[in-house]
């Protein structure tokens, strides 16, 4: 079913980027993978979503292979909050520094750039970009605030939609 909605959606219109988000099983992904190779969109970005707000896993945890092995080396940016990165490495992430070496080791795994989002840890928000040559910071003071829910899904669709726009 997954696929034929990609079809449906690539037949039909001019697809500039694409955001994708929770892909729970590993035939979901490799069905996601197989049609992105397939239509090979211009932007690809890929927000990695394990877990709910709660932390009740929405990913099963044997899929988490097949993520690093067939849609990261297919993102242009892939946007994974720290707990996700922290699966994705296989690494604690107790600080920026470590931020920065996720960071790295995930785009080794063959997606061009990465942002890993650091919404979860204390203090201001500072997220990480790496592109593969350099690390850039953005922080800014946090929001107190509850209404949290969907922050990574419209942080990866606005950098989607400002790469489908030629700004990012």
């Amino acid at each position: 079913m997954i696929g034929k909605q990609m079809d449906a959606v690539f037949e039909d219109i001019e697809v500039d980027a694409v955001k994708v988000g929770m892909l729970s099983a590993p035939d979901c992904m490799s069905e996601v993978a197989a049609k992105l190779k397939y239509y090979h969109p211009a932007n690809i970005v890929v927000d990695p979503v394990m877990y709910a707000k709660n932390g009740c896993p929405l990913m099963e945890p044997a899929a988490i292979k097949t993520l690093i092995e067939k849609v990261v080396p297919l993102a242009d940016v892939l946007t994974p909050n720290i707990p996700e990165a922290e699966k994705i490495t296989g690494s604690r992430i107790r600080s920026v520094a470590d931020m920065e070496e996720a960071a790295k080791a995930i785009h080794k795994m063959g997606c061009r750039a990465v942002v890993v989002k650091g919404g979860h840890a204390a203090g201001n928000a500072e997220d990480v970009l790496f592109d593969g040559k350099e690390i850039c910071h953005f922080g800014t003071a946090r929001i107190d605030t509850k209404n949290t829910h969907g922050t990574g899904c419209t942080f990866s669709s606005a950098v989607a939609s400002q790469l489908a726009s030629g700004t990012g």
